[in-house]
């Protein structure tokens, strides 16, 4: 019997964020490029990071080819950064806004984080919600330094209870 990855599942209304993006289309393999490309252009900007790196995924690869899949990199910066529209780079800033959230804390390898989905929509059909937004994971851990086994990301999905 393998272990579940999901250690708890919890609901809570998320802050408004303002956060640093890249907005992307196309297969997942890129996102590690994307996340350097935005903390190199932090450093140029002399920008701290006021949190952990998060993805944000507005569809999946259940339901479109990886060459069609929507994202969006973003890392949290201080909450008096003024927002601002793509530069050369792609880089803006925004404020995205507060949310009520179910989240689960994922460990493991990134490939297995849909097992982490699935709960959480299981969940959600057990408690009468359906999701209201895109899916979103905060990387709680440094991939560069972590074991795949140990990497820890919090799944996050935007609710509403169903009509």
């Amino acid at each position: 019997e393998k272990m579940s990855p999901v250690t708890y599942i919890t609901t809570q209304r998320t802050q408004p964020t303002r956060v640093a993006v890249i907005s992307c289309k196309g297969p997942y393999s890129q996102i590690s490029q994307q996340m350097i490309k935005l903390t190199t252009w932090l450093h140029a900007k002399s920008l701290k990071p006021a949190g952990p790196a998060r993805g944000v995924y507005f569809n999946s690869p259940r339901e479109v080819a990886p060459d069609d899949l929507v994202w969006e990199v973003q890392v949290p910066v201080a909450s008096n950064q003024a927002t601002c529209q793509p530069d050369a780079e792609g880089v803006f800033i925004k404020e995205t806004p507060s949310a009520q959230v179910v989240s689960a804390l994922h460990k493991g390898p990134y490939s297995e984080v849909g097992t982490t989905y699935e709960q959480l929509a299981e969940w959600m059909i057990n408690n009468g919600y359906v999701q209201a937004g895109p899916g979103e994971e905060i990387y709680l851990s440094n991939p560069a330094t972590t074991r795949q086994q140990e990497l820890l990301t919090e799944v996050r999905l935007p609710i509403r209870p169903e009509q």
